[in-house]
């Protein structure tokens, strides 16, 4: 049995830290998050998620992961 994470699913991990970011800059400090600004977050997160994922040989992208 394998444990670890590949590399692909830390690439995808680590593309989550700049909504993640921006979310608990609104929620801790207020800062304004324009609906373009949350489109274009989200548009990031499909992007690398899908880029992500489609590279890696093990990881498969179902439409319930979203």
């Amino acid at each position: 049995m394998r444990h670890g994470t590949s590399a692909a699913h830390a690439v995808l991990l680590l593309s989550l830290f700049p909504p993640l970011a921006a979310r608990f800059a609104a929620v801790f400090l207020r800062e304004r998050l324009s609906v373009l600004k949350m489109i274009a977050i989200a548009f990031g997160v499909m992007g690398a998620a899908t880029l992500t994922l489609s590279k890696s040989s093990g990881a498969r992208l179902q439409p319930a992961t979203f």
